[in-house]
């Protein structure tokens, strides 16, 4: 049995591994895994805050708006889900980090399992034959991710890429020799 596996997922773990052979075991680091959504704080520190001053001057708060009536309020709260929304970009690092305390990777000598507990449990497998073609993207010569397919829905502003992968692992050596070797029993 894997011993480092969250509490939260160990029942689900020793349920779904039913006596397989673990080639290599690991949770993500938290800030390796919210590396993926800096680029979403970027984006939202002006979001954030043109919509505070937006929902500022709704409601009059604004020094130049104060001669003027505040905005019904049905505006004020309008402003408010943006102001959520953006902080929510602004959090999106942490939140991730967070999250990567509740994602586990096991590597067997017959899949790749990814575990993940939020409300529920979603344990994504992908067959050893599957694996034959996966991505490292490596960050600073010792952390990266190990990515075996990425899947583009939408076109232009609403394109979205799906990653599925042992992601934001502080160490990509071990899994990736433990993929190698488990690539090299295949041919055999």
């Amino acid at each position: 049995m894997v011993d480092n596996a969250p509490s939260c997922l160990e029942a689900d773990v020793s349920r779904e591994l039913r006596g397989e052979k673990v080639l290599w075991a690991d949770t993500p680091g938290e800030w390796a895994y919210g590396r993926r959504y800096w680029k979403n704080t970027l984006i939202g520190i002006p979001f954030t805050a043109f919509a505070v001053f937006w929902t500022l001057g709704a409601s009059g708060q604004l020094e130049a708006f104060r001669s003027k009536e505040p905005a019904p309020a049905f505006f004020q709260l309008w402003g408010l889900m943006f102001v959520a929304i953006g902080v929510g970009m602004l959090l999106s690092p942490l939140l991730a980090g967070v999250k990567a305390g509740r994602v586990y990777y096991v590597l067997t000598e017959k899949r790749a399992l990814i575990f993940e507990k939020l409300l529920t449990t979603k344990i994504t497998a992908i067959h050893r034959d599957a694996l034959r073609g996966f991505e490292r993207v490596s960050y600073d010569g010792k952390a990266g991710d190990i990515v075996f397919r990425r899947t583009v829905t939408g076109y232009g502003k609403g394109r979205r890429e799906q990653v599925v992968g042992f992601l934001g692992l502080t160490s990509y050596a071990e899994a990736e020799a433990a993929l190698y070797g488990l690539l090299d029993s295949n041919r055999s």
